[in-house]
């Protein structure tokens, strides 16, 4: 996946690969959480309150992008 980035932005390419499945996999264990218990008030409310924080944490990612250099 990584093939099209520079040698120098290597390890900055994989930080940000590593952080949106990291991002992903919180979303999925969220929301297959909320599934499963819809009828616990608390619990339900924690993972209401993770997936908020997940999805605020969205715009973060993908506003620090910068543009590519002319090659």
């Amino acid at each position: 996946m990584l093939n099209g980035v520079p040698a120098e932005h290597a390890g900055a390419a994989g930080g940000v690969l590593e952080t949106a499945a990291q991002l992903g996999m919180s979303l999925g264990v969220t929301v297959l959480g909320l599934i499963f218990a819809a009828g616990r008030s608390a619990f339900g409310a924690a993972l209401l309150g993770n997936l908020g924080l997940a999805v605020a944490a969205l715009p973060l990612l993908y506003g620090r992008r910068q543009p590519r250099p002319a090659m």
